[in-house]
Protein backbone atom coordinates (compact mmCIF):
# COMPACT_ATOMS: atom_id res chain seq x y z
CA UNK A 1 0.00 0.00 0.00
CA UNK A 2 1.43 3.73 -1.19
CA UNK A 3 1.40 5.80 2.22
CA UNK A 4 1.00 9.02 0.32
CA UNK A 5 -2.61 7.19 -1.30
CA UNK A 6 -3.90 6.95 2.15
CA UNK A 7 -2.80 9.83 4.27
CA UNK A 8 -5.61 12.20 2.45
CA UNK A 9 -8.01 9.77 3.84
CA UNK A 10 -7.07 9.60 7.27
CA UNK A 11 -6.33 13.40 7.80
CA UNK A 12 -9.73 14.07 5.51
CA UNK A 13 -11.82 12.30 8.58
CA UNK A 14 -9.71 13.85 11.53
CA UNK A 15 -10.25 17.43 10.10
CA UNK A 16 -13.51 16.77 9.88
CA UNK A 17 -13.85 15.44 13.16
CA UNK A 18 -12.26 18.75 15.21
CA UNK A 19 -14.36 21.02 12.91
CA UNK A 20 -17.80 18.95 14.42
CA UNK A 21 -16.09 19.52 18.38
CA UNK A 22 -15.64 22.98 17.46
CA UNK A 23 -19.14 23.41 16.00
CA UNK A 24 -21.25 21.41 18.68
CA UNK A 25 -19.12 23.03 21.24
CA UNK A 26 -18.97 26.82 20.64
CA UNK A 27 -22.13 27.97 22.32
CA UNK A 28 -19.54 26.44 25.72
CA UNK A 29 -16.79 28.81 24.46
CA UNK A 30 -18.11 31.81 22.39
CA UNK A 31 -19.52 34.97 24.07
CA UNK A 32 -22.87 35.60 24.13
CA UNK A 33 -24.52 37.25 21.26
CA UNK A 34 -27.57 37.98 22.10
CA UNK A 35 -28.46 41.67 23.65
CA UNK A 36 -28.26 42.51 26.61
CA UNK A 37 -31.81 43.37 27.94
CA UNK A 38 -30.56 45.43 31.24
CA UNK A 39 -32.58 49.10 31.35
CA UNK A 40 -33.27 50.67 34.50
CA UNK A 41 -31.16 48.65 36.67
CA UNK A 42 -29.09 51.03 39.01
CA UNK A 43 -30.60 54.45 38.43
CA UNK A 44 -33.19 56.35 39.94
CA UNK A 45 -36.69 56.41 38.10
CA UNK A 46 -39.28 58.76 38.59
CA UNK A 47 -43.22 58.02 38.01
CA UNK A 48 -44.76 61.06 39.06
CA UNK A 49 -44.07 61.70 42.53
CA UNK A 50 -42.71 58.07 43.55
CA UNK A 51 -39.11 56.99 42.91
CA UNK A 52 -37.50 54.10 42.60
CA UNK A 53 -33.84 52.72 42.37
CA UNK A 54 -33.33 48.57 42.07
CA UNK A 55 -29.76 47.82 42.61
CA UNK A 56 -27.58 45.00 43.63
CA UNK A 57 -28.54 41.93 41.41
CA UNK A 58 -27.60 38.58 42.74
CA UNK A 59 -28.76 35.18 41.25
CA UNK A 60 -27.86 32.08 43.58
CA UNK A 61 -27.81 29.08 41.08
CA UNK A 62 -28.50 26.22 44.13
CA UNK A 63 -31.88 27.79 45.70
CA UNK A 64 -32.71 29.45 42.30
CA UNK A 65 -33.41 32.86 44.14
CA UNK A 66 -32.61 35.97 42.45
CA UNK A 67 -31.92 38.78 44.76
CA UNK A 68 -31.59 42.72 45.06
CA UNK A 69 -31.67 46.00 46.46
CA UNK A 70 -34.97 48.27 46.25
CA UNK A 71 -34.82 52.12 47.08
CA UNK A 72 -38.41 53.41 46.31
CA UNK A 73 -40.71 56.18 48.40
CA UNK A 74 -42.02 59.53 47.34
CA UNK A 75 -41.24 62.93 47.48
CA UNK A 76 -44.23 64.05 49.23
CA UNK A 77 -45.36 62.86 52.66
CA UNK A 78 -47.71 60.10 51.73
CA UNK A 79 -46.93 56.96 52.05
CA UNK A 80 -46.23 55.47 48.54
CA UNK A 81 -48.66 52.37 47.68
CA UNK A 82 -47.00 50.55 45.02
CA UNK A 83 -47.65 46.69 43.85
CA UNK A 84 -44.68 44.90 42.41
CA UNK A 85 -44.83 42.18 40.09
CA UNK A 86 -41.80 39.88 38.44
CA UNK A 87 -41.50 37.92 35.60
CA UNK A 88 -38.68 36.32 33.27
CA UNK A 89 -38.02 38.05 30.36
CA UNK A 90 -40.95 39.76 29.11
CA UNK A 91 -43.59 36.89 29.91
CA UNK A 92 -46.45 38.64 32.01
CA UNK A 93 -48.19 35.35 31.70
CA UNK A 94 -45.86 33.75 33.79
CA UNK A 95 -45.46 35.56 36.97
CA UNK A 96 -42.42 34.81 39.56
CA UNK A 97 -43.12 34.77 43.11
CA UNK A 98 -41.59 37.91 44.45
CA UNK A 99 -41.11 39.04 48.11
CA UNK A 100 -40.03 42.62 49.59
CA UNK A 101 -38.38 42.83 53.21
CA UNK A 102 -38.27 46.06 54.59
CA UNK A 103 -34.30 46.30 55.55
CA UNK A 104 -33.48 47.97 58.94
CA UNK A 105 -32.06 51.57 57.94
CA UNK A 106 -33.04 55.25 58.08
CA UNK A 107 -34.03 55.51 53.96
CA UNK A 108 -36.39 53.39 52.75
CA UNK A 109 -34.62 50.54 51.66
CA UNK A 110 -35.75 47.07 51.03
CA UNK A 111 -34.04 43.60 49.67
CA UNK A 112 -36.54 41.83 47.20
CA UNK A 113 -36.00 37.92 46.93
CA UNK A 114 -37.56 36.59 43.39
CA UNK A 115 -37.87 32.81 43.85
CA UNK A 116 -38.17 30.28 40.60
CA UNK A 117 -36.24 31.86 38.62
CA UNK A 118 -34.48 29.10 36.56
CA UNK A 119 -30.63 28.45 35.75
CA UNK A 120 -31.33 29.15 32.05
CA UNK A 121 -32.80 32.80 32.24
CA UNK A 122 -31.78 35.44 29.92
CA UNK A 123 -33.47 38.37 32.09
CA UNK A 124 -35.48 39.03 34.76
CA UNK A 125 -38.39 41.92 34.76
CA UNK A 126 -39.32 43.99 37.54
CA UNK A 127 -42.66 45.70 37.17
CA UNK A 128 -43.86 48.46 39.58
CA UNK A 129 -47.27 49.91 39.06
CA UNK A 130 -49.07 52.82 41.48
CA UNK A 131 -51.44 55.26 41.39
CA UNK A 132 -51.43 58.94 43.07
CA UNK A 133 -54.10 60.62 44.96
CA UNK A 134 -55.40 62.17 41.80
CA UNK A 135 -56.02 58.47 39.97
CA UNK A 136 -52.93 58.30 37.63
CA UNK A 137 -51.32 55.01 37.02
CA UNK A 138 -48.05 54.98 36.72
CA UNK A 139 -45.52 51.59 35.10
CA UNK A 140 -41.98 51.34 35.40
CA UNK A 141 -39.80 48.05 34.42
CA UNK A 142 -36.79 47.39 35.28
CA UNK A 143 -35.22 44.89 33.19
CA UNK A 144 -31.81 42.68 34.90
CA UNK A 145 -30.00 40.88 31.95
CA UNK A 146 -27.75 37.46 33.63
CA UNK A 147 -24.90 39.51 32.85
CA UNK A 148 -25.97 42.31 35.02
CA UNK A 149 -26.33 40.48 38.28
CA UNK A 150 -23.46 38.70 40.53
CA UNK A 151 -23.82 34.77 40.35
CA UNK A 152 -23.56 32.89 43.33
CA UNK A 153 -23.66 28.98 44.55
CA UNK A 154 -24.79 29.23 48.46
CA UNK A 155 -24.38 25.24 48.46
CA UNK A 156 -21.22 24.85 49.81
CA UNK A 157 -21.32 27.81 52.18
CA UNK A 158 -20.91 27.54 56.00
CA UNK A 159 -22.72 29.68 57.85
CA UNK A 160 -21.86 30.24 61.25
CA UNK A 161 -23.52 32.04 63.83
CA UNK A 162 -21.98 33.65 66.90
CA UNK A 163 -23.84 34.41 70.08
CA UNK A 164 -22.38 37.43 71.75
CA UNK A 165 -21.73 36.18 75.46
CA UNK A 166 -21.24 39.55 78.09
CA UNK A 167 -18.19 40.29 79.10
CA UNK A 168 -17.35 39.57 83.15
CA UNK A 169 -17.50 42.70 85.24
CA UNK A 170 -14.24 44.08 86.51
CA UNK A 171 -14.95 44.67 90.04
CA UNK A 172 -11.57 44.21 91.73
CA UNK A 173 -11.57 43.66 95.68
CA UNK A 174 -9.59 45.87 97.21
CA UNK A 175 -5.97 44.97 98.73
CA UNK A 176 -4.38 46.72 100.89
CA UNK A 177 -1.25 48.19 100.53
CA UNK A 178 1.85 46.32 102.32
CA UNK A 179 3.33 47.51 105.18
CA UNK A 180 6.87 48.99 104.24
Amino acid sequence: MNMKKTIPYVIGPIIALVLIVLLLTSRLWLPDDRTNKTDGYNQELMAGIYYLKISGAKYDTFTGNFTCTLLYGTKEEEKPSITFMAFEKDDKNDELPITITRLDVPEPLYSVVISGVPKDYYYVTIEARTTDKDGLAAVLDVSMDYRSAETIDTKNIVYVYVTPTPSPTSNPTPTPMPAP
